[in-house]
């Protein structure tokens, strides 16, 4: 192994092994002799999925041309320098993308022993909050009924297909009704459930590495007992569930534009939104949502209280002497002009998520 100081100027030392590229010979890294052309293309063509593959592929040819004009040395330094020249004039949310990007390649590299380190965990990407647009508004009633209707069984089904629609539709309600993310909901073994708790369970593999425990819904113990015993809980893509969704919903005529935004963030939305109607106040929503209060309030709640206050200081100053339903009616129809023409909020649900009387004194 090569020893090479971190060359970012931030006084890290580390035993990196510096990958060489097609001009050098290439170094010697446990027994092997690699070039760093060699391993972008390795990596380029190491996903099957067809989506996945066109992604790697764009970001196989981008790193391709980054490191023939930067001397084909990939460091903390290189890495820094690529997403500095990405991230000019870009918003928060596609910086966020290149930093996972970059670190997607590191990964790829430590798991195939080609680097020691990974030296873009030191990369920080802008904070969630930045990084998130708004999310789809679909009523948690509509998504159930398109549930149903998207993985309805038909009389050609063969076997495979309808245990696929039966598997895609569990995993769904599973989604709907915990908040869990697809990448949640595909980790799920069958020994993370314990029904014979005194408040049956199951655990989750959350984002960032944590693994906590959440109840599970009364509605889906029937099913969850039936899995526990099962090696993955859901024996179905995270990419097929969401398509069996959308199916559903075109078959409730919802637009093209707006199924090509459902993603499990809908889903997630429908949740937040349905436990708030019943009652839950937003910090018991957001633990269970394992997210933070914020992002729970402004992305899936509609909640951006400064958009709201600066709404109804504005409205209040012109309208000093007008009676207050008057007002709240003015605070409502700016609202609903705000949210106009985009499929993404539901004006109806932003007016009620709003305490309009409580900011009004």
């Amino acid at each position: 192994m090569l020893a090479a100081p971190s060359s970012s100027g931030l006084g890290r030392r580390a035993f990196i092994p510096k990958i060489a590229g097609s001009i050098p010979a290439g170094v010697t890294f446990i027994g092997r002799t690699i070039d760093l052309k060699t391993i972008v293309l390795w990596f380029t063509v190491s996903f099957k999925k067809q989506k996945t593959k066109k992604d790697r592929r764009l970001l196989g040819e981008q790193l391709t041309k980054f490191f023939a004009s930067n001397g084909w040395v990939f460091d903390e330094q290189s890495a820094r320098v690529w997403i500095s020249n990405k991230s000019k004039g870009a918003k928060e949310s596609s910086i966020g993308r290149y930093i996972a990007q970059i670190r997607a390649f590191n990964s790829y590299c430590i798991e195939r022993r080609y680097l020691a380190i990974n030296f873009c965990q030191w990369i920080a990407k802008p904070p969630e909050n930045k990084m998130l647009k708004p999310h789809l508004d679909l009523s948690h009633k509509l998504l159930l009924k398109a549930i149903q209707l998207g993985t309805q069984v038909g009389k050609g089904d063969r076997s495979r297909s309808i245990k696929s629609k039966m598997e895609g539709k569990a995993a769904l309600m599973f989604m709907l009704f915990t908040s869990r993310r697809s990448g949640e909901m595909t980790k799920l073994l069958g020994s993370d459930i314990n029904i014979n708790a005194s408040i049956a369970l199951y655990y989750a593999h959350l984002k960032g590495g944590n693994y906590l425990s959440f109840p599970i819904p009364e509605n889906l113990i029937t099913m969850m007992r039936a899995r526990q015993n099962k090696d993955k809980v859901f024996e179905v893509t995270a990419d097929a569930t969401i398509e069996y969704l959308r199916r559903g919903l075109r078959k409730l005529n919802i637009s093209e534009e707006i199924l090509k935004e459902v993603n499990n963030h809908t889903l997630r939305k429908a949740f937040a939104k349905e436990r708030y109607r019943n009652g839950d106040d937003p910090d018991k929503i957001a633990e269970a949502m394992a997210d933070t209060i914020d992002v729970v309030r402004k992305y899936y709640l509609d909640r951006d209280l400064e958009k709201i206050k600066e709404t109804v200081n504005n409205t209040r100053e012109a309208k000093q002497n007008i009676p207050e339903e008057l007002i709240i009616e003015s605070i409502r129809a700016s609202i609903r002009m705000y949210t106009k023409d985009d499929p993404r909020f539901n004006p109806l649900a932003a007016e009620e998520a709003l305490d309009i009387k409580k900011l009004l004194h």
